[in-house]
């Protein structure tokens, strides 16, 4: 077995990648079987017919005349929009208040259902919904940044097995993003070009990562890989905000996070996961330096004690392994 470290272009971090002849034995926690549910739960708070188990609708979606996707306020929230938004301080120490808001995307009516066996334009209404939410918060004067999180899994920080994501918009700009922000503005300043579209160009000369690529979009996994099979798809065209996305790009991205979940649920057996989108901060104007994007991490293992210590991470399978194994499954 052979190791290297590899640098992270997007966030100054370094991985260890393995080159192991066993490759990995995912955790049997990580498993998340959604096809053994029915298609309707009469105690899913999300199924269509228990509405009133959940607060009121912010924003929906319909089809024909039922919602398809639907956006409710998180019942236990980690921010809340109504929270006047001020600093406080105490002797040296500071804060503000918990201004912000925490939504709930339920992102279908179906039950037992993820984004390999969903039709594309169905997936193109859930982005659709994103851009809605953006745009909508964006409004808000004391909100700084927004950022969506899908968590498909119990080991991936999900107890409830209904497709759906959370949107939470901060007062703050959170410190991963703000980390990425800064390593695109030095590689920008270094090389007067966007780092990110210099990966794409790069990725797509190389051809030893790339999994997926359509008309707007391409799917890569990432050089310096942090898990197994962890995948980042791109805007082909530089943008630096999600909600800039038009009607064809939301159709091209529906395509490729449909063919991009299959193959990830069949490569690891259906493990959880976590999909983020990341994008610019909402009260910056068009950045050169910056491209949104989203990442994809399945959660095959626990982090070791090695991991934590170190900030570390390590990956048991190289990227080009992973990505020859999901070129093939179709």
């Amino acid at each position: 077995m052979s190791s290297e470290f590899r640098k992270d272009l997007l966030s100054d971090k370094w991985v260890i990648i393995l080159n192991d002849d066993n490759n990995f034995i995912p955790d049997k926690d990580s498993k998340f079987d959604y096809k053994s549910l029915p298609v309707l739960d009469a105690n899913c708070p999300f199924c269509p017919g228990n509405e009133n188990k959940t607060k009121f609708s912010i924003y929906e979606l319909k089809k024909g005349n039922n919602w398809q996707v639907r956006v409710i306020p998180n019942n236990k929230p980690y921010l809340k929009v109504e929270t006047n938004l001020k600093r406080h301080t105490k002797d040296i120490f500071a804060y503000i208040d918990g201004t912000g808001a925490n939504e709930v995307i339920i992102e279908t009516p179906i039950h037992n259902i993820d984004f390999d066996e969903m039709e594309v334009k169905d997936i193109s209404f859930i982005l659709q919904a994103y851009k809605e939410r953006f745009l909508d918060l964006k409004k808000d004067e004391r909100m700084e940044h927004i950022i969506i999180i899908k968590s498909r899994g119990i080991k991936a920080g999900s107890f409830i097995p209904h497709l759906h994501s959370q949107l939470v918009a901060f007062p703050v700009i959170p410190p991963m993003i703000d980390e990425e922000l800064n390593e695109a503005e030095n590689y920008y300043k270094i090389k007067n070009n966007c780092v990110y579209c210099d990966m794409i160009k790069s990725e797509i000369k190389l051809d030893e990562r790339v999994i997926l690529s359509n008309e707007h979009f391409i799917c890569i996994l990432p050089y310096a890989s942090r898990v197994s099979f962890e995948m980042m798809i791109l805007p082909r065209e530089h943008k630096s905000h999600f909600y800039d996305i038009n009607e064809k790009e939301v159709m091209s991205l529906a395509s490729i996070l449909k063919e991009a979940i299959y193959k990830l649920n069949k490569a690891t057996g259906y493990s959880a996961y976590n999909m983020i989108l990341h994008t610019s901060p909402i009260k910056l104007s068009k950045l050169e330096y910056y491209h949104w994007h989203i990442e994809i991490l399945p959660k095959l293992k626990n982090f070791s004690g090695f991991e934590q210590a170190t900030g570390l991470f390590i990956n048991p399978t190289t990227p080009e392994e992973a990505a020859n194994y999901l070129k093939e499954l179709k």
